[in-house]
């Protein structure tokens, strides 16, 4: 062997032991950084972000650690945050966090712990010029509060009682979760999980889940506190068969077993999965004393009973053994073993050796619970009423029910014994009631009897009163806003009825330059809108009535009365008006981004709303038209809804304009007629068209138009098809039935939007415009298709002026009403 053959084989085993020993050293750092990590923070001894030995806590078991942390993938590198994660698990997994909406800087260094009043506190190094309370409990002596991770994942703040008395829970994590539903928890009616704004960034995002106020048996998710999806609307996945193996779909089994109380013992026993049926990972685990955590394989929701998984090594025939292996005392609850060992085809072994295709499956069933746990002080029993802490027959101490009560284990509480409370109050004695006891009971019974029926009249007639007077102010002011608008004349006086200011013409000829021609911003049937400044800065637009304008008068009356007592942010505002004579204004906050129609009509504006954009645009229309017709002090129907009313801010919000159409609906009245139909052709309803009926589904046709115009940027009135005369509806019907719905994206947003969302848009948009008004769906119905991706859509029925006819021809209708060419033309 040569010498340079010798050296290369010490150098081998060289590298090899170096190798060998750096893994055992990684490897005994771990177990020290576990066995030496603390699990509590004190005052005086936080966590900071710039590391050191131990830069977090870790839960007693190694499971959880909370400290600072940045999310993962982030671009945003400088931002801090204080969090809980499943600890030793890559890539890190967050389950909470403490300042989501309110991050730091890694720019400096900060400490996270108990501040001076006793309140959880992010600060700086100094702490003294940045401070943030993450709690508000109120003062309290900060040295006798402790911070505690337990190995659940919740996060307890304690406080020392005194006096060698127990500690108490004064707050916990588990109470204000972030968007993770720990095993533990409970699910009540003030628990609400909200989403991230992104997988990168924690703050609050748009999807929320809480307990539907309808009904606590069922759950709801919002996406910005429109209704996104109900447990009761969506089909619940039913128990399926795998195999021999019975699957239940997502969710929470619970058993109320309370096995002691205590701020860290007393709640009900939760038993939750997660639904990750294709792994192991998230499966529900059932944890026994010294036995480890054994793998539920499946759950019958009406028993109540459960399958866990063990090894063919530990698999015995006998329950008593079986039971002694798992440590569950032979027949005492809460648990025991119901079946023997049977064995199971593995359908989630991805092991390919035969003895890996088994396993052997052991069902455990679980008792009536007995009386709570107590800590011989009856202290401990306070969350259980009409119970005190004795020594029960098995010389444990418990919360045993006080004289005439007994324990309901299925209640989980103690009850009124009824037999054995009347039992002692007759006594030995039976039918020897004394007459004064008689009489003292049966005129107190009258007595409250009485008292009862008047509190109850008083309280019905002060209702009725209070009823009566809201309707009357309520139609009052109706009949008052009505009779203004109905009026021939806009007097001076009539100011008083106007809740927007009055501006003086010298301030608005100050404002628009003396109504320059360069700040005129368009014309419309009203008259023109000129661009003004207030001197403080602020842009307005000033809309003018021409003289020469027929309708101007009751279009000015509508709009300066509606629009100062309507007040929604997809709503125009109305910041004053001016009259005086024969000049009459109307004073609005400035629109930069003018109207709907200048994008998605233009080829090269419209790229400059994506599909997302379009479809807040869309939302925001639906959320302005449900507060005209439901949500709004007066019952409003527009009349004129289209794509050129409709005006975008800065931000590109919607704001429906010009209500010098609208009418007022009072009561229950929910449809009107008129002779003289006003409106912009290709927006107007059947049945207002051709008979002069109008009601809020004709405000809904409107809606499906400019939604069906908005994405497939296409004129209704303006699109024509070569193969035969077809509007925009006619051409959206033909698309649909021939299953090419898709066909109708623009081209600047077919790449980017989604197809089944899209496809729900066209769906809701059919049904808008059907012919018959009965079939249209209200604002509201329609607020909640757009947003439900598991809804049920109904299939259209074939939509209105599906071929394009010119209305002013029809025999039917030339007779009967008068129409106003000048708004049919062009819209205002």
């Amino acid at each position: 062997m040569t010498a340079s053959t010798q050296r290369s084989i010490v150098r081998k085993n060289v590298d090899s032991r170096v190798r060998t020993c750096a893994g055992e050293a990684q490897q005994i750092s771990s177990l020290l950084s576990c066995c030496f990590a603390r699990n509590t923070i004190t005052f005086g001894n936080p966590i900071n972000s710039s590391g050191g030995p131990q830069p977090h806590i870790v839960s007693s078991a190694g499971k959880f650690a909370l400290g600072f942390f940045t999310p993962n993938g982030t671009s945003h590198q400088e931002r801090l945050f204080v969090g809980i994660w499943f600890h030793g698990v890559e890539p890190r997994t967050v389950v909470w966090v403490a300042n989501r909406d309110r991050p730091v800087s890694n720019s400096t260094t900060w400490v996270f712990g108990i501040g001076n009043d006793g309140n959880l506190m992010l600060s700086d190094r100094s702490g003294l010029s940045k401070m943030i309370r993450l709690t508000n409990l109120g003062n309290s002596a900060p040295s006798s509060r402790t911070l505690k991770l337990m190995d659940s994942g919740n996060l307890l703040l304690s406080e020392d009682g005194g006096n060698g008395s127990e500690s108490r829970v004064v707050w916990e994590s588990f109470l204000q979760p972030t968007d993770t539903f720990l095993p533990g928890m409970k699910i009540t009616e003030s628990l609400t999980l909200t989403s991230w704004t992104s997988q990168d960034d924690p703050a609050t995002g748009v999807f929320s889940f809480r307990q539907d106020g309808e009904s606590e048996k069922q759950y709801m998710i919002t996406k910005k506190e429109v209704p996104y999806w109900k447990s009761g609307l969506s089909d619940v996945t039913p128990c399926k068969k795998t195999g021999s193996r019975k699957t239940c779909g997502c969710g929470t089994n619970v058993i109320p077993y309370p096995l002691s109380t205590g701020p860290s013992c007393g709640d009900p026993m939760y038993l939750s999965f997660n639904c990750q049926n294709e792994t192991d990972t998230g499966q529900m685990s059932f944890n026994v004393s010294g036995g480890g955590a054994y793998r539920v394989t499946s759950i019958n929701p009406e028993t109540q009973k459960f399958s866990i998984q063990v090894n063919s090594s530990e698999c015995r025939s006998s329950r008593n053994a079986m039971e002694k292996l798992l440590q569950l005392p032979a027949g005492s609850p809460p648990f025991f073993v119901s079946s023997p060992c049977n064995p199971t085809r593995n359908n989630f072994s991805i092991d390919s050796s035969s003895e890996e295709l088994w396993f052997y499956e052991v069902e455990i069933g679980w008792k009536p619970p007995p009386e709570p746990i107590c800590n011989k002080s009856s202290e401990d029993c306070r969350d259980w009423p009409n119970s005190s802490c004795k020594v029960a027959s098995d010389g444990t101490h418990r919360c045993l029910c006080n004289k005439f009560y007994q324990w309901n284990s299925s209640n989980v509480m103690c009850t009124l014994d009824i037999d054995r409370y009347m039992n002692q109050r007759r006594g030995p004695f039976e039918g020897q009631k004394p007459t004064f006891y008689v009489f003292i009971g049966v005129t107190a019974s009258m007595l409250f009897v009485l008292y009862t029926a008047c509190a109850l009249y008083q309280n019905w007639r002060r209702r009725i009163v209070r009823r009566q007077g809201n309707l009357e102010l309520s139609l009052s002011s109706e009949r008052r806003v009505i009779d203004f608008i109905n009026s021939v004349d806009f007097k001076e006086n009539d100011k008083t009825d106007i809740d927007v200011p009055h501006f003086s013409l010298e301030s608005i000829l100050v404002a628009t330059d003396n109504f320059a021609e360069a700040n005129k911003l368009g014309q419309g049937g009203f008259g023109p809108v000129y661009k003004g400044k207030l001197p403080r800065g602020r842009e307005i637009a000033i809309k003018r009535l021409s003289r020469g304008s027929g309708q101007g008068l009751e279009e000015f009356k509508n709009e300066v009365v509606l629009i100062a007592k309507l007040q929604h942010r997809n709503l125009v505002r109305l910041l004053g008006y001016h009259v005086k004579g024969y000049e009459k204004m109307l004073i609005y906050e400035y629109m930069p981004n003018k109207s709907l129609d200048s994008f998605i009509f233009d080829r090269t504006r419209s790229l400059l709303l994506n599909w997302e954009k379009r479809i807040d645009i869309i939302f925001g229309i639906a959320r302005g038209m449900l507060y005209l017709h439901q949500d709004s002090r007066l019952r409003i129907i527009h009349r004129d809804l289209k794509t050129s009313n409709i005006l975008l801010d800065e931000e590109m919000n919607p704001k429906i304009s010009d209500f010098g159409l609208a009418r007022i609906f009072g009561g229950k009245q929910t449809e009107a007629s008129t002779e003289r139909v006003i409106g912009t052709y290709g927006y107007m309803s059947p049945e207002y068209a051709l008979d002069g009926f109008f009601s809020i589904k004709s405000d809904v046709f409107s809606f499906g138009v400019v939604l069906l115009e908005t994405i497939s940027g296409k004129r209704n009135t303006g699109f024509y098809q070569a193969e035969q005369p077809l509007s925009l509806l006619g051409y959206t019907w033909k698309l649909w039935i021939d299953d090419r719905a898709l066909d109708l994206a623009e081209q600047a947003i077919r790449e980017t939007c989604n197809p089944i969302e899209f496809i729900r848009f066209v769906n809701v948009g059919l049904l808008c415009v059907q012919e018959d008004p009965s079939d249209r769906p209200t604002m509201s119905n329609v607020l909640f298709m757009l947003g439900s991706e598991t809804a049920i859509l109904p299939a259209p029925k074939r939509p209105a002026f599906v071929v394009r006819r010119s209305i002013l021809s029809s025999g039917s209708s030339s007779d009967k009403q008068q129409w106003d060419t000048s708004t049919l033309e062009e819209g205002r």
